[in-house]
């Protein structure tokens, strides 16, 4: 299944405020997967492609991550009018139907926006997209995922956090009377410290460093799933993680502090 979107140079410029001077038969052309030939052939005609676009030219599109999309820029109006005669002329009835989209901002509140966005609706033939209302309709599906999740998240993370913690205390009373042999033998108090912080160190952060692997080798897979709902911010989520494991980084120090204390109290 693919995607065609068509802008003439006119409209391509005033998106961007890049000047073109193009050929009837030249296109600009941004493919989201799979990329066209240099030059190819539509309907009657043979077209080339003058320049491959780095991005886009209309940034948001949820689509274009989720299907093979191509972007194609081309001269005039009369090259688009061409393209939709030889298609409606090799497809009859199943030629696929010509879609103008318009995008503008309004001046007012979001509910007055909205407003203006539901009376446009209301008009037969056309269709609506309003930001407000999808921002509406976005934190409703999603409040819910974000508050199991940072519920699940924590309650998780107490959960291991207790089982480490406990686990430390009883072996502490369980090395006790090692501790107090090795330290009869000999062994100073800044040891038994350093021992203490050694054993406690490598069981609070093993699973910590383990889970960072874990993400850093799963991170383009993870990446793709997010696309599925139009999550396609590979730097932000990349800073999301960053900063998830750096809290559960303080998190595992601040137990970890308490654990080596209780922990060198009892073997002392």
């Amino acid at each position: 299944y693919q995607t065609l979107i068509v802008m003439t140079e006119q409209e391509y410029s005033q998106l961007t405020g890049n000047t073109m001077v193009m050929g009837a038969d030249e296109v600009l052309c941004y493919g989201s997967q799979a990329q066209l030939p240099d030059r190819f052939q539509l309907g009657t005609g043979a077209y080339q492609i003058a320049r491959r676009l780095p991005n886009p030219p209309v940034q948001g599109t949820a689509g274009v991550f989720l299907t093979n999309v191509q972007y194609l820029v081309v001269a005039n109006d009369q090259v688009l009018a061409d393209w939709t005669g030889a298609q409606r002329e090799a497809y009859g009835d199943q030629a696929s139907s010509l879609i103008y989209e318009m995008d503008f901002n309004l001046d007012g509140t979001d509910g007055q926006k909205i407003i203006c966005a539901d009376a446009i609706d209301a008009v037969k033939g056309i269709s609506v997209s309003s930001r407000q209302k999808q921002a509406q309709e976005f934190y409703a599906m999603n409040g819910g995922f974000l508050f199991l999740g940072l519920f699940l998240g924590l309650l998780f993370s107490m959960a291991t956090v207790l089982i480490i913690y406990y686990k430390q205390i009883s072996e502490g009373y369980e090395d006790q009377r090692r501790f107090e042999i090795m330290q009869k033998v000999g062994m100073s108090e800044p040891e038994v410290r350093r021992s203490v912080r050694g054993q406690i160190l490598l069981v609070f952060f093993l699973p910590l460093v383990m889970a960072a692997i874990h993400i850093a080798a799963a991170f383009n897979m993870i990446t793709r799933v997010l696309v599925v709902f139009a999550l396609t911010n590979v730097k932000l989520f990349a800073l999301c993680t960053l900063g998830t494991l750096a809290c559960f980084g303080v998190l595992y120090a601040l137990i970890y502090w308490a654990t080596a204390r209780t922990y060198y109290k009892i073997v002392r």
